[in-house]
């Protein structure tokens, strides 16, 4: 009866034995390793392309006209002079930005209108409006608010830049009219413009 009650003991405590072994192979810590790639991207930038982003003028004297040049174009800001003629006078800047990215992104201007030099006071006689159309959807535009430019900067936008092969870009427009009484105060005025962007909801 002893002898029995020994193995019985010796069974349980062998049976104790592989189950704690068991147990500690099933409990071994699982590691899982490996890599993972976002090919997503946004990137919005202003089109250089002078047939995109430009300056027109609409002027009263063909032998002496206003001019308007883009001075300075980079793919975050663009510079344009405008030398006023006549009272009336009118330049209209088009900045195109685009979105060569994979996601839609939301495009903001900072602009402002000052003068080109101290002794000019052509920009005082200014009225300066800027505004954009951006694409709603599909082929469907859709157009901010105006706001009226000065020395100060002005935020237009938010604007949203689609991540589309056809419609992946908006437009910036700025209209100026001279206001002068007369063309003995006639100058120049410059107007700055950079764009920032940040990925849309």
């Amino acid at each position: 009866m002893k002898d029995k009650k020994v193995l019985l003991i010796l069974v349980c405590t062998a049976v104790l034995v592989l189950m704690s072994v068991a147990f500690a192979a099933f409990s071994q810590t699982l590691k899982i390793n490996g890599t993972g790639t976002i090919s997503s991207t946004w990137k919005v930038e202003l089109d250089t392309d002078t047939a995109n982003t430009k300056c027109t003028v609409s002027s009263k004297d063909g032998a002496n006209p206003t001019t308007c040049n883009v001075t300075a174009l980079s793919t975050s800001a663009l510079t344009a002079n405008i030398s006023w003629s006549s009272p009336g006078d009118s330049a209209t800047i088009t900045a195109r930005v685009k979105n060569s990215g994979t996601l839609n992104a939301n495009a903001s201007m900072s602009a402002k209108i000052g003068l080109t030099s101290a002794t000019s006071s052509a920009c005082t006689n200014t009225t300066a409006t800027a505004n954009y159309t951006q694409y709603a959807a599909d082929g469907k535009t859709t157009s901010g608010t105006a706001k009226t430019l000065t020395a100060a900067a002005q935020t237009i936008g938010p604007m949203k830049v689609l991540s589309h092969a056809t419609y992946n870009y908006g437009i910036y427009t700025i209209v100026i009219t001279y206001n002068a009484s007369s063309t003995g105060a006639a100058g120049a005025c410059t107007f700055t413009g950079t764009v920032t962007a940040t990925q849309a909801a």
